[in-house]
């Protein structure tokens, strides 16, 4: 989860579906509510207006009404009309006004209290206690309307009086609104139900929509993993009629186009392989039988030069006996050489059985015999017990006396030779490691190590046919393995493989 973004933030973004259902429900909520709140503010001042109005026309029906009792004095009267209209305005229930009436005061053109709906409490010909009601909401024609928030929420109203056409007075009305400000508590509580229910409707609308919109994705998501497969279809959006249609149309076709080119890339791929296979055969054919045909020949000329070199030794002159020893030597050594064919070859055509092998073990008898090969000899070899691997024996043990042999044969110069041969287990998987402190390689050379036939280093230094190494590696490969080198020149060198078939991953002990 990202720093400081919630959980449920993250969640949504996951799935398409989720965020197409929280953009109608967002989106379909907020409009709702902007419109829910400006049809309430306009229903409150509906109700407001209505009140004002309500009040408005109270008053001036009040001061047409008692003009005559205000201009000739009679206060008596006055009083009774005033307590009729109050009490009459309490007991009605039903009248459905916005408003409560809470005292009517007539007041003379001196502000003197001439009337009263609570003349115990309002004494007649006394100041009104309204007098310093504010001016600034007084209309032209003398009319006065006054909301005030403090102690409580009230509406205070006041008109003119006028008999004959001459002002005669004023009518004061105060006003409870409680009646509209429980109409507008009920309106927004019916508002906020409305609110309520419609974001059920919309939960359930953006659900069955979201679906709606984001299947035709989800079914095309699924099916993507199977493209080239050839099998790939959508009935679901082949039935539609808008662009979803070209969409499984273009997906179809796809799959079957990548299916094709697929199959005829199989097709390609198994005639290379036969032919490669082919040809590796004819090779290998080739090359067993010319090794096999240069015996006799090479066998012959080593013989007929010995028995020259024996039987004409006297008549040779110094030069002719050198010649005659070169001649030996190179057929030793083409010798060497169709061996080393031989082997090559027949690593590539044996078939392997495979079983646990002790390399511990077989390392010991390749030491072993070297040392028996070159018994003057001091070099401290140290082998790690118990390394055992899956694969074929016999090619391990060529492999691994071809390794062996090449570390012996370059430690041959040190003075202190010395061969470590370990193993570690790496990502998984045994890595085993011959080491020598001989004279080493250049790595820039590297790629050459493994290719037949290419040497290092002359004839005259280090004996070889330049053979070995591509043997191991072809054992390797045939185990599915892998192996790499690693040298410095006069620093030694250090030769890496794996295997892969088996259970190669558990050895020391």
């Amino acid at each position: 989860m990202a720093a400081g973004r919630p959980a449920v933030i993250d969640w949504i973004r996951q799935s398409f579906y989720r965020q197409i259902m929280a953009l109608l429900i967002i989106g379909g909520f907020s409009i709702a509510t902007i419109y829910g709140l400006f049809d309430y503010q306009k229903e409150r001042s509906q109700l407001r207006h209505i009140l004002e109005a309500d009040a408005r026309h109270l008053a001036d029906t009040l001061s047409l009404v008692i003009a005559d009792d205000v201009f000739y004095g009679k206060h008596f009267a006055l009083w009774k009309r005033l307590d009729a209209v109050y009490r009459r305005h309490h007991a009605d229930n039903s009248t459905g006004l916005l408003y409560h009436i809470r005292e009517i005061s007539v007041t003379d053109n001196d502000g003197l209290i001439v009337g009263h709906s609570h003349p115990r409490e309002h004494p007649l010909l006394k100041p009104d206690p309204h007098s310093a009601f504010d001016r600034a909401q007084q209309a032209g024609n003398g009319q006065r309307l006054l909301w005030r928030q403090q102690p409580t929420v009230m509406l205070m109203v006041r008109y003119p009086i006028h008999f004959s056409g001459k002002k005669v007075g004023d009518i004061t009305l105060d006003l409870d609104p409680q009646p509209m400000l429980a109409l507008q508590h009920q309106l927004a509580v019916n508002y906020l139900l409305y609110e309520l229910v419609f974001l059920g409707i919309l939960l359930v609308s953006a659900r069955f929509l979201a679906r709606w919109l984001a299947r035709p994705l989800e079914q095309a998501s699924k099916v993507l993993p199977r493209l080239g497969s050839g099998e790939v279809r959508l009935p679901g959006l082949q039935t539609r009629q808008d662009e979803l249609k070209h969409l499984a149309c273009a997906i179809e076709a796809a799959d079957q186009r990548i299916h094709a080119a697929q199959l005829a890339a199989q097709d390609r791929e198994s005639e290379l392989e036969s032919r490669v296979r082919e040809r590796t055969e004819e090779i290998e054919s080739f090359t067993y039988s010319v090794s096999h045909d240069l015996r006799s020949p090479l066998r012959a000329l080593d013989g007929f030069s010995q028995a020259l070199q024996e039987d004409c030794a006297d008549t040779l002159s110094d030069d002719g006996r050198q010649h005659l020893q070169r001649i030996r030597g190179a057929a030793v050594r083409m010798g060497h050489i169709i061996d080393d064919l031989l082997m090559l070859s027949r690593v590539n055509r044996q078939s392997l059985v495979f079983s646990t092998v002790d390399l511990s073990a077989l390392a010991r008898d390749i030491i072993d015999e070297l040392r028996e090969q070159s018994p003057q000899r001091q070099v401290d070899v140290r082998i790690a017990a118990h390394m055992r691997a899956e694969g074929d024996e016999r090619l391990l043990r060529i492999a691994l006396g071809n390794l062996l042999a090449n570390a012996w044969k370059y430690t041959r110069k040190t003075a202190h030779a010395r061969i470590d041969f370990d193993s570690r287990l790496q990502d998984g998987a045994r890595i085993y490691r011959l080491h020598d402190n001989g004279t080493g390689f250049d790595m820039k050379y590297v790629d050459k190590l493994f290719e037949a036939f290419q040497r290092l280093h002359g004839w005259d230094e280090y004996e070889g046919t330049g053979i070995g190494l591509a043997i191991v590696q072809r054992i390797i490969h045939r185990h599915h393995g892998e192996v790499w080198a690693e040298g410095e020149p006069g620093r030694g060198a250090t030769f890496y493989f794996r295997l892969g078939n088996g259970d190669n991953t558990a050895t020391a002990q």
